[in-house]
């Protein structure tokens, strides 16, 4: 018996353009729709975790946070046990306390997130967790990749110089001592006019509102990182 003909469902979301400005932008998807509901508190993915989808705020609020990289904490512990009269057992051993986490940013209705992983097949960058209660659409590897064939050259060229900037330099809410790390900077004229929306012909032109949310997305992200 033939499965029939398979349908696919055209969803419209809203999101900020670079410009800040809300936008519908249609994406198709395929018979079952996917809409992710986190709990309050929930973790969405954590860093380093492998990417397997971006998502689209639909409802609720999400925090973006890194473990610092401030030194691990130590701590001597010592215990002591009696073997027979007259003698006890001393064992030694060191805890290391996790690194303490730092907010990187807070998104809302029409953000974008996880996206970076997709792009560059890195592992996650950051994690993720619901505020509140949250409704995420997912979007596949396949249709941010189909969404990015459609890239023009210069978008692509600032996509690329704004990956490569955010994967070299941490978040500023993860500095050590809040100072700039030098010693992984890039060449950070290129990153300013990565993220300058505007070049000598005018605005830079983003035909797709699915674009425009992931240039904006990197904007941000790059901008959490600049000194």
């Amino acid at each position: 018996m033939s499965e029939g003909p398979k349908f696919q469902r055209k969803v419209v979301m809203t999101l900020k353009g670079v410009d800040g400005a809300l936008r519908d932008f249609e994406i198709t998807q395929g018979p079952k729709l996917l809409r992710f509901r986190f709990p309050a508190g929930s973790l969405i993915f954590r860093e380093g975790d492998t990417g397997d989808n971006a998502f689209l705020i639909e409802s609720g609020t999400v925090s973006i946070f890194q473990s610092t990289l401030a030194p691990t904490q130590k701590t001597l512990n010592t215990t002591a046990a009696v073997i027979e009269p007259g003698r006890v057992a001393i064992h030694e051993f060191t805890t290391e306390a996790p690194p303490p986490e730092a907010e990187i940013a807070q998104l809302g209705v029409g953000a974008m997130f996880g996206e970076l992983a997709l792009i560059d097949g890195m592992p996650r960058a950051a994690s993720a967790r619901a505020i509140e209660n949250t409704v995420c659409l997912a979007v596949s590897p396949e249709q941010l990749d189909t969404h990015l064939q459609q890239a023009t050259p210069e978008l692509s060229a600032r996509i690329r110089v704004l990956m490569s900037f955010i994967r070299a330099v941490p978040a500023r809410a993860t500095w050590p001592d809040a100072k700039f790390p030098r010693e992984r900077l890039g060449d950070l004229a290129a990153v300013q006019t990565a993220l300058d929306p505007r070049d000598k012909g005018g605005p830079l032109e983003i035909k797709s509102a699915f674009l425009r949310a992931i240039y904006r997305s990197l904007c941000e992200y790059a901008l959490s990182r600049f000194p």
